[in-house]
Parts: C-alpha cells; structure tokens; sequence
C-alpha cells in the first residue's frame, strides 16, 4: 500500500529528530520544516498588504503588469486556489480605462467588473513608489482615482482596503479566500519634497486589517507545497554522518525515493 505524503513527512522527521537528545534541536527541527511551507517573503508585495508568516497555499497579489508580460489567462488566475488579487499599481487601471472597450484586453474587461470581488479573482488599485525618486506619476494616479471614484459616486472610505468587520480580530482561517476582505485601494505616496500620504493611516485603520496577500511567485498548492518538504527532508537525511545510518536510515530513504517515482520527481 502506497504511503501518504504526511506520512512519508512525519516519518522522515522522526527520524532526523532521533539522532537529536536535546529539546531545543528537536523543536528546531520540527520548526523549520514547518516554515517551508508556513512561511513566504514579501518579495512584490507592500510590506503593509503583506500577510507575514502566512501559509504558501493562501491568499496572494499579482501585479497585473506581471500577468501580461506572462500571457495569464483569466482561467489560469482562478487556479491560485486560496484566492488572487490582481494588483494594478498606479495608473495601470486607468491606461487601460481610457481605451475604447474594443482596444482593452480580453482579461481587462474582466477585471475592472472584479474590484474588491470575493471571487476566487479579485483586483484592487494600489498607488505606491515602484523605485522612482519622484512622486509625480502616484500623485498623478491619485487624481485618477479620485475622479473615478466622483464617477461611480463612492467614497475612499468605502473602498479601503481591509478584513471585514466581522473577522477583523480573528487569529485562524483569514489568510485563504477573498470573501474575507472589502474594498480595493490602498495608496502610499512619497518622495520629492512631499509629505509622505498614507490612505490607511490617515483612515486610521490598524495594520493588521490590511495584511491580507502573500506574493504570487511563492504560491504552492497543498500537495505541492508537501512535495518541497518532502525533497528537503530527503536531502537532509545525508546530512546524517555515515556510522550513523542505521537499516532504519536505509528504509526510510527507499521510502522517498520509491513516492519520488511515483511522481515522476527527480532527485
């Protein structure tokens, strides 16, 4: 009978902690293969949208010049299973708007009807430095937005970024899924001689409401995500000093290697 990727998991864990006594290494064990799926960077995510210490399979932010460059079709965005937001940063949606509907993308069209949606695949508006020392084109972008929020008669507190009320203090299950958030802007404007402007600040909503996406280039599924643990604990059994493999050493590599075949995963 074929072994699970779990078992396979705690089994190669228990036995890299065996050759441990002490308390501390086992913990340290524990944790760091953890972390490899538990954790990702921040990478193209603002640090004040970015969800820390966050689970691989979550929520994540695309930018949406990422998503042309990369030719991603709209059922390719639905396969980020915890839910995505496409990221148009500074007047990337307002270029596009301009356009007769004819001339806009196929994906376009599609996106600016999923601002703030709690579909698998939402879009949000975020002004921010993208590594200029001038503030001139965010500023610029600002004044888009503001005329086209006048045109769709909304308020920029209504359309905030942040958790909902209703789970705005909850510890566990916020990280997956875009019904779990409102909104769709966030500006953070700076440089020249300017005073830095904050949407959120100046709204006075707490950082942690806003920490909602894990970037999109560390996404992995469940399954996948396992699949890295499991390549790293393999690679970690040769750290174990040769005198020191035992015939249950042996066993439990064959184990990896034989489920590495079965998926045709190379080591």
């Amino acid at each position: 009978m074929a072994i699970s990727q779990s078992e396979l998991k705690s089994r190669g864990i228990n036995k890299l902690k065996s050759y441990f006594e002490d308390s501390v290494s086992i913990s340290a064990i524990n944790e760091k293969f953890k972390n490899i799926s538990g954790k990702t960077g921040g990478y193209f995510v603002p640090d004040t949208l970015f969800q820390k210490r966050n689970s691989r399979k979550n929520r994540v932010l695309i930018p949406y010049e990422h998503v042309i460059k990369n030719n991603f079709t709209y059922s390719m965005l639905e396969k980020f299973s915890g839910g995505v937001a496409v990221e148009f940063v500074n007047n990337d949606f307002f270029n596009e708007l301009k356009k007769p509907e004819g001339q806009q993308s196929e994906l376009f069209r599609i996106l600016k009807t999923r601002l703030g949606s709690d579909e698998i695949v939402s879009a949000i508006i975020d002004i921010r430095s993208t590594g200029s020392s001038s503030s001139e084109t965010q500023r610029t972008a600002l004044e888009n937005l503001t005329k086209f929020l006048s045109f769709k008669n909304l308020t920029l507190n209504e359309v905030l970024i942040k958790r909902k009320d209703h789970i705005k203090n909850r510890k566990r299950g916020v990280g997956s899924g875009n019904e779990k958030w409102q909104g769709f802007v966030y500006y953070n404007i700076s440089g020249g001689q300017h005073d830095v402007i904050d949407s959120h600040v100046e709204a006075g909503i707490p950082s942690n409401r806003v920490q909602l996406f894990n970037p999109s280039v560390e996404f992995a599924n469940e399954n996948t995500s396992l699949d890295i643990t499991l390549v790293l604990i393999y690679f970690a059994f040769y750290s174990v000093q040769k005198e020191k493999r035992d015939e249950d050493w042996y066993d439990v590599i064959e184990s990896y290697k034989e489920y590495f075949k079965q998926k045709n995963i190379m080591v």
